[in-house]
């Protein structure tokens, strides 16, 4: 099978065949509340994904972005020195022919240390909290066949800060994958 991804679309497809987003599927099952989304809001998150991938491809010309861009990197960078990632996808994205489901886990690797035996999943966040947001990384542990991985939301402040909210629900990959499949 070919898989293809138009990242300006932001659409996954299989032999040409489009197959749902996770964010899709998981909106579709009533996961997902978008009462808030504002295209304000949705057009920062993507500029801040962009600049954090430029991190971390080094190539992050702080000269380029907004001033609402530039905190949340910081905020990036500092949880880059906290933990030391070693990531192995960045914004890589991926498909199961079995789920007809496509995504794009923000970061795949591992963070130094003992304390980290597993695989990490990811997501970047600028904007605030929401309960979805452990279902979405456990659809990504799904995707990569990383049902063990330790899985977080990085929450990213315009005041340089972050918080990493683990996500540890042992039932969430079982859920998901229930849903998932129906």
């Amino acid at each position: 099978m070919t898989f293809t991804y138009d990242d300006d679309a932001h659409e996954y497809a299989l032999d040409g065949v489009p197959v749902e987003s996770v964010t899709g599927r998981l909106a579709r099952l009533g996961d997902i509340d978008t009462t808030y989304y504002t295209a304000e809001g949705c057009a920062r998150g993507t500029l801040v994904h962009r600049a954090c991938t430029a991190v971390d491809l080094g190539a992050f010309d702080p000269a380029a972005w907004p001033d609402d861009v530039l905190g949340r990197v910081r905020g990036y960078q500092l949880f880059l020195a906290d933990f030391h990632p070693r990531w192995s996808a960045v914004e890589q994205p991926v498909v199961s022919a079995r789920l007809r489901l496509g995504g794009t886990p923000d970061r795949v690797g591992t963070f130094r240390g003992p304390a980290w035996p597993r695989p990490v999943i990811v997501d970047v966040k600028s904007g605030g909290f929401a309960d979805w947001h452990r279902r979405q990384t456990a659809a990504y542990a799904v995707l990569l066949g990383l049902a063990a991985a330790h899985r977080f939301a990085l929450y990213l402040r315009d005041t340089g800060t972050y918080k990493l909210d683990p996500h540890t629900r042992a039932d969430d990959v079982a859920s998901v994958m229930a849903r998932l499949s129906a």
